[in-house]
């Protein structure tokens, strides 16, 4: 009896030994694994003293610190996950769990989004561009956007036309000349004033400049800077021509899986942060307007009466735009009514 006492007491307490052991080499990684913070890569292809650069930083840096660090936001800048087209496919397939991309370079997947990129149609500033935008975004461009999360969407400054030799002050001056434009909007307006659109990114156009393969390009003061344009430009209108849709989306998947709780903190600061965006835009085009200047850059409006000429030439791009719409069955003037009485036009 002794015996067999002493032998259910050993067998006893060598399990609660090994539940011990077993307890402390699993329980300190089921804290940690608790612990650790939601990782999530946020790519896009603009180098790291860009505009948005700065904005995406103070951005992580938020949401971080909204969340008690329970998310930790890893930016990946200058291409390195992806060329600019690959930006909204790199989303969609979990390649990063957020981007910024542009619509226009990826022509035809966001039609409603086209809207904003109609000649002389927009172009104040960056910040009015976005409250247009966001007027109608809800009830007219969101159905472009539904196979991810729309995170912040944003316009932004006026887009214009710089050149490496040859001054544009007319049409005809703009005839033959090869333009980079992005998206096929752009490209028709390059189209109408007699030139060649030559799609590509902007992350080529300073190399395809100084070569020669380019005349010139279609974008905003901003990028001058950021892409180090003005090294290879010599003349730019200061005019509100076009501007330019942009948006920063993040895989529905990885959007789904996230607490309710970091949903809402998200939720409750993206749209402060499309304005944000707008603003930054818009400071840095009085600085780079500046600076090309300082660089002995010919920085010069268009006269009104060639302004008049240009919007009666442009004309047409907005009739095959409302043709393009209506054949899609999407409402096309109405979108662009609502964008007008936006603008008081």
């Amino acid at each position: 009896m002794f015996f067999k006492k002493n032998a259910r007491f050993a067998f006893l307490a060598t399990l609660f030994f090994f539940i011990v052991m077993v307890s402390a080499a699993v329980l300190p990684q089921a804290v940690s694994a608790a612990d650790k913070p939601i990782a999530l890569k946020f790519a896009y292809w603009m180098p790291t003293k860009h505009t948005l650069h700065r904005v995406f930083e103070t951005y992580a840096k938020e949401v971080e610190a909204l969340t008690d660090g329970r998310v930790k936001i890893t930016l990946y800048p200058g291409g390195a996950l992806g060329k600019p087209p690959q930006q909204w496919d790199m989303a969609l397939g979990g390649i990063t769990d957020i981007t910024f991309f542009m619509p226009g370079y990826t022509a035809g997947r966001f039609p409603r989004t086209t809207v904003f990129d109609l000649p002389l149609l927009l172009g104040g500033s960056s910040e009015i561009n976005t409250a247009i935008a966001s007027g109608v975004y809800e009830k007219y461009i969101a159905p472009d956007y539904k196979n991810a999360k729309m995170m912040f969407f944003f316009v932004s400054e006026p887009f214009t036309l710089h050149t490496s030799k040859k001054k544009i002050t007319s049409m005809a001056d703009a005839k033959g000349l090869k333009i980079r434009s992005a998206g096929a909007v752009q490209s028709a307006t390059v189209k109408t004033l007699g030139g060649s659109p030559v799609t590509m990114p902007i992350t080529t156009v300073y190399t395809s400049m100084e070569k020669g393969v380019i005349d010139g390009v279609f974008t905003a003061f901003t990028a001058m800077v950021s892409f180090r344009i003005y090294d290879v430009s010599k003349y730019s209108i200061n005019a509100g021509l076009s501007a330019a849709p942009m948006a920063v989306a993040m895989n529905q998947k990885k959007w789904d899986s996230l607490p309710a709780d970091i949903k809402a903190i998200m939720e409750r600061i993206n749209s402060r942060y499309a304005l944000e965006s707008a603003r930054e835009y818009d400071k840095d085009r009085v600085k780079a307007i500046a600076k090309g200047k300082s660089l002995g850059k010919e920085i010069y409006p268009l006269s009104a009466a060639e302004q008049k000429k240009w919007e009666q030439a442009f004309a047409p791009i907005y009739d095959k735009w409302l043709k393009d719409m209506e054949s899609k069955g999407l409402p096309g003037q109405e979108l662009l009514d609502a964008v007008r009485q936006l603008q008081g036009k």
